[in-house]
């Protein structure tokens, strides 16, 4: 069985003309304003950037297995400064894209297959979000699990949340502690499709995918790890419980940067 698999992920799509911001709803937005994006744009993606080296680019490269290819969808209007930096990551392939996010979908089902074999028998693409890390075992769990049916979506149940640099209402404990938390339809998901019918794991939101695709959950040790730094794009509450573990305790299951308290 030949397999070949995509981590597909977004840094700054449409950060630089995000209208689409306008539309959402500030009760369920409330942590990051679009006045706050559209006005200091750089300074939120060197911030994202420190998320990024510290957390999700070492959790990948520090992957058991590295049979993949990470696919890093970037705004074509990034400046030349950060594009000088994006090209010095070796890890991933940058992609520079025009439009903005709800245009992802179409972008990544043109631009896979120019990396598609099409003699596998299988693609998986999985998504990873920027500020987030996986556990150094979820490429190669992800290889082991599928399915041998196309049209699959596999998800792992079980992972963390770390209040990264403060508290909140839904986080109460100070900052840099680890919950456990049980998500079924996370924001981790992969799917498994034909070479000459593939619409990425980014052909819907991890939430309904389930809809379009069989639905996999698979109940495992903590497989992902997501960063809450105040300023996400959106945050999902429920399933959480205080772990008894701390962020720097969390080695060697999940490779990433020392944090200072």
């Amino acid at each position: 069985m030949k397999i070949q698999h995509f981590l597909i992920s977004r840094f700054n799509l449409g950060l630089y003309t995000w209208t689409e911001f306008e539309t959402k709803d500030p009760e369920t937005w409330p942590i990051l304003t679009r006045k706050t994006i559209l006005e200091t744009p750089n300074k939120y993606l060197d911030y994202r950037l420190k998320l990024f080296d510290t957390f999700t680019y070492p959790s990948v490269c520090g992957q058991t297995n590295q049979n993949f290819k990470w696919l890093m969808l970037l705004s074509d209007d990034t400046p030349i400064r950060y594009r000088e930096i994006f090209e010095q990551y070796t890890r991933f392939i940058p992609i520079y894209c025009k439009g903005q996010w709800r245009s992802m979908k179409s972008h990544v089902q043109k631009l896979i297959h120019d990396y598609i074999d099409n003699t596998s028998d299988f693609i998986v693409t999985t998504r990873l979000d920027v500020d987030d890390m996986l556990h150094r075992n979820f490429i190669d769990n992800v290889q082991n699990d599928i399915p041998k049916k196309h049209n699959t979506s596999l998800y792992y149940r079980f992972g963390h949340v770390i209040n990264f640099k403060h508290r909140d209402m839904y986080l109460p404990q100070p900052a840099q502690t680890v919950y456990n938390q049980s998500y079924p339809h996370n924001q981790f998901p992969s799917i498994i499709e034909e070479p000459n019918k593939v619409r990425t794991i980014w052909c819907e939101s991890h939430g309904i995918l389930r809809k379009s695709t069989e639905d996999i959950v698979i109940e495992k040790e903590p497989m992902w790890c997501w960063i809450v730094h105040g300023k996400n794009m959106s945050t999902f509450r429920g399933n959480i419980t205080k772990s008894t573990i701390r962020l720097g305790e969390l080695q060697p299951n999940f490779t990433y940067k020392q944090v200072t308290e």
